[in-house]
């Protein structure tokens, strides 16, 4: 299981839905079937950003550990 420690000292400013898993405690193929069918819908359903490229997903680093941490959103 990842820690958020392991992913603070990740090096980039992207994670995958890979990195995530562990931490959410979800597979990350459900995380990446939910984000495909909320980009169809036009909605997010996970409290950070997500951005989608072709067929890639990716999760900028920053946002996600402070929401993990608890931490407002600048």
């Amino acid at each position: 299981m990842t820690t958020l420690t392991e992913i603070e000292a990740k090096p980039g400013e992207i994670l995958t839905c890979a990195d995530i898993a562990g931490i959410l405690v979800i597979d990350a193929d459900d995380i990446r079937k939910t984000i495909w069918k909320d980009q169809k819908n036009g909605k997010n359903s996970f409290a950070f950003p997500i951005v989608v490229v072709k067929h890639r997903t990716k999760i900028p680093k920053i946002p996600f550990i402070k929401f993990m941490r608890g931490e407002a959103p600048n």
